[in-house]
C-alpha cells in the first residue's frame, strides 16, 4: 500500500478477512478497506499493508448490498513485526461487522435465527388458514 520511506521504520499489518459461510452471496464481492483515509479494494482472505510503524486508523466494510459490515478501528502497527487484524462480516446485512486481534465472531447469529424462525412460522400458519 505504502512505499517504504527511508529512515522510517517499518511494520506489517495482516488484514484477515471473512464471512458466514451461510452468506453465500458475499463470495461475491470485494472489500473497502481504508488505512488512514487512503481506500483500497481487496478480496476476502489475508490482504498484506507494510506501514510506518506507530497507531493507524483502519475501516473495512463489505460491498455486499451497497456498505454492509462497516466497522473502524486504530490498530498500532509494530517496527520489523507484522500485526493481524481479523475482520468478519455479519451474518444480517446492514449490521456493523467485527474486528479485532482474534478471530471474530459472526455478529447477528441470533438475530438471523429468530428472523428465519419468523418468517417460516409465519408461512406455516397462513399456509395452515388457507392464505398462502
Amino acid at each position: 500500500m505504502t512505499a517504504p520511506q527511508p529512515g522510517l521504520p517499518m511494520g506489517r499489518l495482516a488484514i484477515d478477512c471473512s464471512h458466514p459461510g451461510s452468506a453465500a452471496n458475499y463470495r461475491k464481492t470485494t472489500l473497502d478497506v481504508t488505512i488512514d483515509g487512503r481506500p483500497v479494494r481487496t478480496k476476502w482472505g489475508v490482504t498484506w499493508f507494510d506501514l510506518p510503524a506507530g497507531p493507524h486508523e483502519v475501516k473495512v466494510k463489505s460491498r455486499y448490498l451497497g456498505r454492509t459490515g462497516a466497522v473502524q478501528v486504530v490498530i498500532p502497527v509494530i517496527a520489523g513485526q507484522q500485526v493481524t487484524a481479523y475482520y468478519r462480516a455479519p451474518a444480517i446485512a446492514f449490521m456493523p461487522g467485527s474486528i479485532g486481534p482474534v478471530p471474530q465472531r459472526t455478529r447477528g447469529v441470533t438475530a438471523a435465527i429468530v428472523l428465519v424462525t419468523v418468517l417460516v412460522c409465519a408461512f406455516v400458519v397462513l399456509g395452515l388458514l388457507g392464505k398462502f
